[in-house]
């Protein structure tokens, strides 16, 4: 069972285009890197499915940003809550 899925699988991902940014419709366009697209093949959580996600440049830098920026107020939460443990234990 679990080999028939592995080869629908596979077959499903060669399936999809190449990643890469793709063609713009301007040379201007293609020149700007920020707004050149880039495609991922991602799994999400809680999911064996793995789905196309496009955005420019920038989208996925500015997400970057975003995400380690919440894993940084999480550390810092965990610390502040590690601090007031052990001060009241």
């Amino acid at each position: 069972m679990f080999a028939r899925f592995h080869r629908l699988a596979t077959i499903a991902l060669l399936a999809l285009p190449p990643l890469g940014p793709t063609s713009a419709a301007t040379p201007e366009a293609k020149n700007d890197k920020a707004e050149q697209k880039i495609c991922r093949v991602e799994t999400p959580t809680g999911s064996i499915r793995p789905v196309r996600i496009c955005h420019t440049r920038a989208e996925w830098e500015a997400a970057g940003q975003q995400g380690q920026a919440n894993k940084d107020q999480l550390n810092e939460d965990r610390m502040r809550q590690q601090q007031l443990q052990s001060s009241h234990g």
